[in-house]
């Protein structure tokens, strides 16, 4: 089984924003005591609800959307993203599009996590034979199409 997706933190894709935002809220903070200009602890927690919102809604739309780990036999791919885990059928993938290192798998029947996957790929650096196995993987769903066709 050959990991076709980037290598990268779960805890780091999904905790790293929190942190950043109420890092951000408590530097204000503390700067703000620091030269005697508080002001009620109120507002304070507006701003973190608020930019704590706006994170979630950014965040699902992007990295939270891609799956964490895709890994690929020669008839499967197994995809996690959080904790949800499919098995989808390497016959069921009606097409592999790559896109400035997002790989989008689009899936002939929905599964759990949906009608596209897309994930991180790796750099050619870091892991060739994980690209090549997505290229391998990707002709092979070409030559499928053109052969239905």
């Amino acid at each position: 089984m050959t990991t076709i997706s980037a290598r990268g933190s779960t805890a780091f894709k999904y905790m790293l924003p929190f942190v950043i935002v109420l890092g951000a809220c408590a530097w204000t903070y503390w700067d703000d005591v620091r030269k005697d200009r508080t002001k009620p602890v109120g507002i304070y927690l507006g701003v973190i609800l608020v930019a704590i919102i706006i994170t979630v809604i950014t965040f699902r739309r992007g990295p939270w959307s891609r799956a964490d780990l895709v890994e690929c036999t020669d008839d499967f791919l197994f995809v996690r993203r959080f904790r949800t885990t499919e098995t989808v059928p390497v016959a069921n993938v009606k097409n592999i599009t790559v896109d400035h290192r997002v790989v989008t798998i689009e899936l002939v029947n929905p599964y759990a996590l949906g009608s596209c996957i897309s994930f991180y790929a790796p750099s050619t650096r870091e892991s060739p034979e994980a690209f090549a196995t997505l290229e391998k993987l990707a002709v092979r769903v070409r030559a499928k199409v053109t052969h239905v066709a």
